[in-house]
């Protein structure tokens, strides 16, 4: 099981010595916490129905810490958090809100641990936040959640200097209340240990209790349903180390006179006075083959959507600390090289993700599309090197560049050449993964490679074919018109767009 579920079936011959038809037997169990899980066997297939098992699921799993017992909980959500006081609040009461629905679900007899939220841990990174952000969070939550008592808040601070346990004044209260809260938060405050967003999150890690582990940042928002639909699919699918969802991509500012921010998810409890402009939503590809072909081109997948395992990042090390603004990139295209499956996405939004002037891809756009180039650089390289390819020493990284971006391609010979690798690419990623993908998605990638390419002939011949009308004689498979020819040799139904084109050349020439 994953956090706090242990499913367990009962035989005569478990460690317990537990006789599953021993009522008295049962009864302890239950009363020591252990539940009956029906959800797991109304799903589980006999043969007959005269068999069947006794499956169970403990409420809590315990863990020992510096001598403390603590709460292994369904999920940790990690959030690093260097600036956005204006939006932190909204930010974290969209992931406590998470609980307060899971809460007032209605309750139905067949629902079981897959499908629950009980208990979180929220990790809070202090990545040199002076802006009273974290502040702001604690006293949001505080205020969500003095009307729920059914939810048991504890919020620690692990800061130097601020090693107390916060929310005391209701530390009477919530003893009150401990028998009757049915959902437990708890957000540990952690101090990164060095400044950037990659050692925030590795920090944060370290201290996230359960093995799944859900992405947040302090300026976006969580949409209604996110972490339990997330945790329900991993829960059901242990080959999956990444669950990603969809995300809308809005900006808040008080000149925009677009939509009222009640558009929002979870608006009512965080209020605000600025406008909402949709910028557009970001649809992720739920196929996961065709999805690391994609991968070798743009980061398809948003980092904020994310729910991963724990033990599959720490298998890789974790995020790179040398990269400062592709971390996460780089981390999927590692785990990627290993298992072409282990990353997808649900078709929901689960995010809505906020735009403004302080986002990392505004202020370090030049370095984040380096740092992603090389990192698609090497990711490339592997699958180039790979034992049934022979290692290709030429790989130009200004190939790759334009294979990318196409429009910035600075000659005929460099987007001839990006054509080329990108056949190369083709070939090797389908060799390197024939066991992994389905006819879908290999055909997926088939018609994204000829979209490619016919957009490599279009900047080909509307960037380079006036001043050099002798390259686009149309006869020769190797000459300066190679991608021209080659698009004309893979998508033959598409003469009608190259007439087009050639015709509105013609006219603008």
């Amino acid at each position: 099981g994953e956090g706090r579920v242990a499913h367990s079936t009962l035989t005569a011959n478990d460690n317990n010595s537990t006789d599953p038809t021993n009522p008295s037997a049962l009864l302890k169990l239950l009363q020591n916490g252990h539940n009956l899980d029906l959800e797991r066997y109304l799903s589980t297939p006999y043969n007959s129905s005269h068999i069947g098992d006794v499956f169970l699921y403990n409420e809590v799993n315990v863990s020992q810490s510096s001598g403390v017992q603590e709460l292994s909980p369904d999920v940790s959500v990690l959030i690093p958090v260097h600036r956005g006081v204006d939006f932190a609040s909204h930010s974290i009461a969209s992931i406590i809100m998470q609980c307060v629905d899971e809460l007032h679900q209605p309750l139905q007899e067949t629902r079981g641990p897959q499908s629950s939220l009980l208990s979180m841990q929220i990790v809070i990174v202090d990545d040199r936040c002076v802006d009273g952000s974290i502040d702001v969070m604690i006293q949001s939550c505080k205020k969500l959640l003095a009307s729920q008592p059914e939810i048991l808040l504890m919020v620690f601070d692990h800061r130097e200097g601020q090693a107390i346990t916060l929310h005391q004044e209701h530390q009477q209260q919530q003893k009150r209340h401990h028998m009757q809260s049915t959902i437990s938060v708890a957000i540990d405050i952690i101090a990164s240990k060095s400044p950037g967003v990659a050692i925030a999150l590795n920090t944060g890690l370290e201290h996230c209790r359960s093995e799944l582990v859900a992405r947040m940042d302090a300026d976006d928002i969580a949409a209604p349903g996110r972490l339990v639909s997330q945790l329900k699919f991993m829960r059901g699918n242990s080959s999956a180390n990444v669950v990603g969802t969809s995300a809308v991509i809005f900006s808040t500012k008080d000149d925009h006179d677009k939509n009222d921010c009640t558009i929002l998810p979870y608006h009512s409890v965080a209020p605000s006075s600025n406008q909402c402009h949709i910028v557009r939503t970001s649809l992720s590809v739920i196929d996961p083959g065709f999805l690391s072909w994609t991968m070798l081109f743009t980061c398809t997948i948003s980092h904020p959507t994310v729910m991963f395992r724990k033990s599959a990042i720490d298998e890789i090390r974790g995020y790179d600390e040398s990269i400062k603004c592709a971390e996460d990139y780089d981390l999927w295209l590692r785990m990627l090289d290993k298992d072409c499956r282990s990353i997808l996405c649900l078709p929901f939004v689960g995010v809505w993700h906020r735009k403004h002037k302080h986002n990392n891809s505004v202020t370090n756009s030049l370095a984040q599309k380096k740092e992603a180039n090389e990192a698609c650089y090497i990711a490339i390289k592997k699958i180039l090197s790979s034992p049934d390819d022979e290692t290709d020493e030429s790989l130009d990284i200004e190939h790759i560049i334009a294979l990318k971006d196409p429009a910035t391609a600075t000659s005929l010979d460099s987007i001839n050449n990006a054509a080329r690798l990108l056949l190369t690419l083709q070939l090797a990623f389908l060799r390197k993964n024939d066991m992994c993908l389905t006819e879908h998605e290999i055909k997926l990638i088939q018609n994204d490679c000829n979209a490619r390419i016919g957009e490599l002939a279009t900047i080909a011949i509307s960037k380079f074919g006036k001043d050099n009308t002798d390259h686009f004689k149309f006869n020769s498979r190797e000459g300066p018109c190679y991608v021209w020819r080659l698009w004309s040799d893979r998508c033959p139904n598409e003469q009608f767009q190259r007439l087009s084109l050639l015709c509105h050349l013609s006219t603008t020439s």
